[in-house]
């Protein structure tokens, strides 16, 4: 994705970020590892829930920050 000249810096930048919430997320749950197959509902419902009450960027350490409404929709 990132040799593809049809994207965006900032689209794999929000790509890259994706992910990372994604292993956040699964190292939450206890499971590093997770099939791609077993994506359903469920998961998506967890990881959006995850998103909105548990995550908190740390960029800055000192003042972690909760993951607006509208960075929320575009992951």
């Amino acid at each position: 994705m990132r040799r593809n000249p049809s994207y965006s810096q900032s689209t794999y930048h929000n790509y890259c970020s994706t992910v990372n919430i994604i292993k956040e997320y699964l190292q939450y749950r206890h499971r590093p590892r997770y099939q791609m197959s077993k994506i359903d509902k469920k998961f998506i419902t967890g990881l959006l829930d995850f998103m909105q009450n548990t995550y908190r960027n740390m960029k800055s350490p000192d003042n972690p920050k909760e993951m607006l409404q509208r960075t929320l929709h575009l992951h």
